[in-house]
């Protein structure tokens, strides 16, 4: 006879199974950032890759998602300002990088040969960061709308984020702020104009974009003590993991009522679900005790992100 304890037992033996054939699944699954091997470049176009964080795609990427989300959550955005949308938040992100490791290069820069060179290096730092912030003013002109007027307040909040890491203990959600949710209102600007998805789009990028940062933070724990840089993992102890599962959990629940008030989209839900799994390890996870583990966490966001960009643009 079926009893409930057979019915529990074999649904606990199939939610295992699925499980286990994801972690070898997610094991197969290549880093968003492999671009180490740059030996091969003459050293000034190496050291600007660097800067740039070209080697680093999930870092490179870390605003374009949210942006991403804001414009294609727009009814009947735009589409031929897409390549504009997506060369601003790239633009952005890499002038933010240079200029946050001119001011404090123990934020991000962990290369200590590019660290020592740092001195060095302010002529061609300048120069790119000139470069690429003419290049964001240009686009957010050419895309009009309040686009223009929004990024004049970006680049205020985004001059004095270096400076918060020695502020705040809460660095990490500052960081929310400039490269999430106020990138999440560029693209929503971008695609045509701010509507009441914003509401739930601005906490949505503040809190991924911090998931993803204090993800980060875990891992440089050591090197933050060390340098006296703020952090949320040298504060809040215990709580460290809960934060960051939170973090992810409230913004994929925000970026959910964002798409409710489009109406239903299944191919958005889909694309949610695909990306929860993605990131299902640091669900429910108590500790992140091996730095590979965390280093492949943190770089898998890169996917998640992507795919749920990808999921709103088929919507």
């Amino acid at each position: 006879m079926l009893t409930r304890s057979h019915i529990t037992k074999f649904i606990n033996a199939r939610i295992a199974k699925l499980q286990k054939h994801m972690r070898k699944w997610l094991a197969k699954l290549p880093d968003a950032d492999t671009l180490d091997n740059l030996t091969h470049l003459p050293d000034p176009l190496r050291e600007l890759v660097l800067m740039l964080r070209l080697n680093r795609p999930a870092a490179t990427t870390l605003m374009l998602w949210p942006l991403l989300w804001g414009f294609f959550l727009v009814p009947s955005p735009n589409w031929w300002a897409v390549p504009g949308a997506i060369a601003l938040g790239l633009c952005l992100r890499m002038a933010m990088s240079v200029y946050d490791d001119m001011a404090d290069q123990n934020i991000e820069l962990s290369d200590p040969e590019l660290r020592r060179k740092l001195p060095q290096l302010s002529p061609l730092a300048i120069s790119a960061m000139l470069v690429l912030a003419i290049a964001a003013i240009w686009l957010a002109w050419a895309l009009g709308g309040s686009t223009l007027f929004l990024l004049i307040f970006w680049i205020i909040l985004a001059a004095a984020h270096p400076y918060m890491y020695h502020l705040t203990w809460l660095p990490q959600l500052y960081t929310g702020i400039v490269l999430g949710g106020w990138a999440a209102l560029l693209g929503q600007a971008a695609a045509g104009g701010l509507g009441l998805e914003a509401v739930f789009l601005f906490p949505a990028g503040i809190l991924w974009v911090a998931g993803i940062e204090s993800l980060r933070a875990e891992m440089k724990q050591t090197q933050d003590a060390a340098s006296g840089t703020k952090s949320i993992a040298l504060v809040l102890g215990e709580l460290r993991i809960p934060f960051i599962n939170s973090c992810f959990v409230l913004s994929l629940l925000l970026l959910a009522s964002a798409a409710m008030v489009q109406g239903e989209r299944t191919i958005y839900v889909l694309a949610m679900i695909v990306a929860q799994f993605l990131l299902y390890p640091i669900f429910g996870a108590r500790t992140i005790t091996a730095k590979a583990d965390a280093w492949r966490l943190y770089r898998r966001t890169a996917y998640a992100g992507a795919i749920m960009a990808l999921g709103l643009a088929l919507a």
